[in-house]
């Protein structure tokens, strides 16, 4: 069977005596060159640890060499490969409690306050993020009303999620209570300063029900807080 080796923009060359390509920290080795024939038992491998996070798609037509036809869909066959490289992810709640939280979601008598809807929200992520983190991934709070307070007891820094995460979470926000107004920039300036690992995957969630009215603002299109450096940008390949 023929092995034919992939090739795209950002591939290098293999190492002396292997045979395939290598990229971003990882590398594909094959059994044999490209057009030689492999042994029966020949397999191909991705080895290595990227240095970036992504998704990689490989597809390899693979000839067999008994079937005497010029014809690529009769002799060969395309195989795909994909797989996907993800960090741990820093990620930071943004969670509004300025006065207009203790207003309900709806004009229903019996619907809830808009404060125990993000309650309630905030509490179902904490589950769902314990269930689904990749392992090393750690979640941080920050409330804002006026100003960016209180400070998270149990998230003021970055905390590894773990199982007991949502219950702290849940406990904590019971202890919480909305008033005053919505400094959102202060409350998006104080997360990004907990996400100063640049080498991890780093988000922030905004949980929000109405417009900023403090100083400084962030921007309309939400590429930063006025008076600050604009916020990194995710690198796509």
């Amino acid at each position: 069977m023929d092995d034919t080796r992939p090739h795209s923009p950002g591939l290098s060359g293999p190492d002396p005596g292997e045979f395939g390509f290598k990229k971003d920290g990882w590398k594909g080795k094959f059994p044999a060159e490209e057009g030689q024939s492999t042994p029966a038992t020949g397999l191909m491998s991705i080895e290595g640890t990227p240095a970036v996070a992504g998704a990689w798609e490989i597809n390899i037509r693979v000839q067999d060499d008994a079937v005497a036809s010029g014809d690529i869909n009769v002799n060969s066959a395309q195989i795909k490969i994909v797989f996907e490289a993800v960090y741990p992810l820093d990620l930071v709640l943004v969670l509004d409690r300025s006065g207009s939280m203790t207003l309900k979601t709806s004009g229903e008598p019996t619907s809830p306050m808009r404060w125990q809807a993000l309650k309630d929200a905030v509490s179902n992520f904490a589950n769902l993020y314990k269930e689904h983190a990749i392992p090393g991934s750690k979640l941080g709070i920050t409330y804002f009303h006026t100003d960016a307070s209180p400070v998270s007891p149990c998230c003021g820094a970055l905390k590894n999620v773990d199982a007991a995460l949502p219950g702290i979470v849940t406990a904590e926000l019971a202890t919480v209570n909305p008033g005053d107004m919505t400094a959102m920039g202060k409350g998006i300036i104080d997360a990004v300063s907990k996400l100063g690992t640049p080498q991890r995957a780093r988000g922030i969630l905004l949980f929000t029900d109405g417009e900023q009215n403090i100083s400084p603002m962030v921007l309309t299109n939400g590429s930063g807080v006025t008076g600050q450096p604009p916020f990194p940008q995710a690198q796509v390949e």
